[in-house]
């Protein structure tokens, strides 16, 4: 059955009692229409339920049957109500007959249970109830579609979204960003004001002190940018994305990795983006990004990533030139044979730079490392971690 066909089951069209109504008033309908003034084929139409009773048609009805407007109003209203939800209630029918809840692993269920995003229930109708009020929809067929630009910025970046689980899995932290960013009021994007508070969201997370987050989240928030933290979806490497809802920026984030490096790389990637894309640009990024299939997306993300690496690794709190003497005081951090080799905290505290944001360049661009050098990948490892009271949709 066509999911347009339900008809309300408790409540009659108003059309039966209107075809009541000109029979015991002695009316034929030709008579009745053009005492309403109105085409015969119209009234008939109310008559088999095919056309609704408008307000002006209320008045029409109400001046030649002697009734009040709102009679008829409150009745085509009372079935268009109920004849809406046995359309839902037939499309869960859908859902549950196609097993679309069964689509979702296991574990995006549990994700979903464990942040009181779905309700917990043994009943398959309630349960399928819960992921549309979740996603606001009313047909599961129009989900995919609803997120489809998402789903291909995904593709861009990922290998590892390749199935239908995993593909719900990430229309599920989506969602959760939609959800959250509302809870957040801010004014418009302005550009202007980011520029002059990069200096300030540098020293941040150059410090990383007690409420660094919070005031990340605030801070952004003067520029017109809503940055969400997030929670994981299992077997979803999701780091973090961009997007715009409305007129604001959107940066979403999870602690995937646990490293602060990755952490203040993914932030400032995103930041580059409100910076430097407008809003027909989305992001996804991944803990390990493996491919990007389309020129100007990849343009787009390689912007995104230089202006991450002058903002997180120049020296100072203003993103500048680098001289010589910077570099080579950097690499001779990561040199044996240099009276500075691992002397990073006097090094951070010179030039204003983050510990692991030195060693997680430098990881990233000496991979090898990670099979030999300890104590280097030690340093950057469980740096970083988003609590319940993080989740803005937990507070």
């Amino acid at each position: 059955m066509n999911e347009f066909n339900y008809i309300a089951k408790n409540i009659k069209h108003p059309g039966v009692y209107l075809s009541e109504s000109i029979q015991e008033n002695g009316f034929s309908v030709a008579e009745f229409a053009a005492r309403v003034v109105k085409p015969t084929k119209t009234i008939y139409a109310i008559i088999k339920g095919e056309s609704s009773i408008t307000p002006e048609m209320a008045k029409s009805v109400s001046n030649v049957l002697g009734t009040k407007p709102e009679f008829w109003i409150n009745m085509q209203k009372g079935f268009d109500l109920e004849n809406a939800e046995n359309i839902i209630e037939g499309n869960i029918d859908k859902a549950l007959k196609e097993k679309w809840i069964q689509e979702f692993h296991p574990k995006t269920y549990s994700d979903l249970l464990n942040h009181n995003l779905v309700k917990k229930t043994k009943i398959p109708k309630e349960r399928v109830r819960s992921f549309f009020n979740y996603f606001a929809i009313n047909s599961s067929r129009s989900l995919l579609k609803i997120y489809s630009k998402h789903i291909e910025a995904s593709r861009f970046r990922s290998k590892n979204v390749d199935n239908k689980s995993k593909i719900l899995a990430l229309v599920s932290f989506v969602r959760y960003g939609e959800i959250a960013s509302k809870r957040l009021i801010v004014d418009n994007f302005n550009k202007d004001v980011l520029e002059s508070n990069l200096s300030l969201i540098k020293e941040i997370l150059w410090k990383k002190e007690e409420g660094f987050k919070e005031q990340l989240v605030e801070l952004l928030a003067e520029c017109g940018i809503k940055l969400i933290f997030s929670p994981k979806f299992t077997g979803l490497d999701v780091i973090g994305s961009f997007t715009y809802i409305g007129e604001n920026p959107v940066i979403q984030i999870t602690d995937k990795g646990k490293r602060y490096d990755r952490f203040c790389f993914t932030l400032a990637h995103e930041i580059g983006h409100c910076k430097l894309h407008g809003k027909n640009f989305n992001s996804i990024d991944f803990d390990t990004n493996s491919i990007n299939l389309d020129r100007d997306y990849e343009k787009k993300e390689f912007e995104a990533n230089n202006f991450a690496r002058k903002f997180l690794l120049s020296p100072g709190l203003e993103v500048g030139k680098v001289d010589g003497k910077y570099f080579s005081e950097l690499n001779s951090l990561f040199d044996p044979e240099s009276t500075n080799y691992m002397k990073f905290p006097s090094f951070c505290v010179k030039y204003k730079v983050h510990e692991t944001n030195i060693i997680g360049a430098w990881l990233h661009e000496n991979p090898e490392a990670y099979k030999s050098d300890y104590d280097l990948v030690n340093k950057v490892t469980s740096t970083f971690r988003l609590e319940e009271k993080d989740y803005i949709l937990n507070q």
